[in-house]
C-alpha cells in the first residue's frame, strides 16, 4: 500500500474540486479530468482496511507501550521507597553501632537490675524500656562529644 501516492491523490482531487467528493472538472483545453477516478482506484475497499488495521496497530503498540512505561514507573517508585527504608534502617543501625562501641570504650557503666537497668552517668539512671536506655547512651554520648 502506497500511503503517499492515497495521500497525494487525496489532496489533489480535494484541490482540483475544491473540497468537494463528487464531479468532474473542466481543463483549460475544455477536456473534462476527474481527479477522484485515480483516487477510487487507489483508495479501494482492501487499500481502507490496510490503512485501519495500520492505525489500530499502531495504537496498540502505543497502548503498550504506555503499559510498560506505567509498569516501570511503578517498580522504580517502590524501588525508591525500599531504598529510603532502608536508608532509614541504617542510620538506626548506625546509631545502635555508635551505642555499642561508646558502651565498650568504658564510656558508660550499666548494672543489670530486676526488670531495669541501671545507667552509671554523672547523674545515674535507672531505665526501664529501651528507648530511656538508648536515650541515657545518647545523652552520654553527646556529653562526651562536646
Amino acid at each position: 500500500m502506497d500511503t503517499e501516492k492515497l495521500k497525494t491523490l487525496a489532496l489533489a482531487y480535494l484541490d482540483a474540486n475544491r473540497g468537494y467528493w463528487y464531479g468532474a472538472h473542466e481543463l483549460a483545453d475544455g477536456t473534462t479530468y476527474e481527479p477522484g477516478v485515480d483516487f477510487i482506484v487507489e483508495c479501494n475497499p482492501a487499500t481502507v482496511l490496510a490503512l485501519i488495521a495500520d492505525v489500530e496497530r499502531l495504537r496498540n503498540e502505543r497502548d503498550t507501550k504506555i503499559t510498560e512505561h506505567v509498569k516501570d514507573l511503578h517498580k522504580l517508585i517502590c524501588v525508591q521507597a525500599e531504598r529510603d527504608e532502608l536508608r532509614a534502617e541504617v542510620e538506626r543501625l548506625r546509631a545502635d553501632a555508635e551505642r555499642y562501641v561508646f558502651i565498650r570504650s568504658g564510656g558508660i557503666y550499666i548494672e543489670p537490675g530486676d526488670g531495669e537497668i541501671y545507667v552509671a552517668t554523672d547523674s545515674g539512671a535507672y531505665c526501664k524500656t529501651d528507648e530511656e536506655f538508648d536515650g541515657q547512651i545518647d545523652a552520654a554520648i553527646e556529653k562526651e562529644k562536646a
